[in-house]
């Protein structure tokens, strides 16, 4: 019993150090952990929904630099609510991975904790 415990330990330790190599990697890596949930569907569909927005914000932007005076207030709103509308996105993506991150490393203590 005590073999199996001990390679209990090494594996946790083991995963943990790759874990933790991954999170000090850089920020492509950290964002990877965001699809490490049990629905990585949704992160996709958050990471497709940034890019319409920054498509959006392109399209919008080069309207509004190129309008005539009456349809620059509508593209310049459609500017304004699209940077908005990325902002939100980006800042729930990040939330999603720090929540996985958060959990994964809550479920790493726990089952450490029940095989002492």
């Amino acid at each position: 019993m005590k073999k199996q415990e001990k390679f209990d330990k090494e594996v946790h330790r083991q995963k943990k150090v790759k874990q933790h190599d991954v999170q000090n990697a850089g920020l492509i890596n950290y964002l990877r952990m965001g699809f490490a949930s049990d629905f990585p569907v949704i992160m996709k569909l958050g990471y497709a929904m940034a890019i319409i927005f920054s498509v959006l914000i392109f399209y919008s932007g080069y309207h509004f630099f190129t309008a005539d005076k009456d349809s620059e207030l509508f593209w310049g709103v459609c500017l304004v609510l699209s940077v908005n509308a990325q902002i939100t996105v980006k800042l729930w993506i990040y939330m999603q991975t720090n929540h996985n991150i958060v959990m994964h490393e809550l479920l790493g203590m726990k089952n450490l904790s029940t095989h002492r």
